[in-house]
């Protein structure tokens, strides 16, 4: 599993904790949509109403059909409200 970005052609980008399945599709656990705005990013949890964290999503579902690396401050703001709580260290 790895924190990644992916562009989603209905639901834009979403960032979540990713693993590849063997049938070339991606789990995404407690996915966000990232929103943009004002020279501001936000993350909207995908799933807040229901107890489902996880959701399958194909990569013909996908614009790109690969993984992004976020960049370090969305990945440590995703870890630490959504995610492990472990952050990257920058210099």
């Amino acid at each position: 599993m790895s924190i990644s970005v992916v562009y989603s052609k209905h639901l834009g980008q979403i960032i979540g904790d990713i693993t590849e399945n063997m049938d070339g599709s991606y789990t995404m656990g407690s996915p966000c949509i990232i929103q943009l705005g004002n020279n501001q990013v936000g993350l909207i949890p995908l799933f807040t109403t229901v107890k489902q964290k996880n959701f399958k999503i194909s990569k013909e579902d996908l614009v790109f059909q690969e993984l992004f690396e976020p960049e370090d401050d969305i990945r440590n703001y995703y870890s630490s409200n959504y995610g492990s709580g472990l952050q990257l260290v920058t210099n």
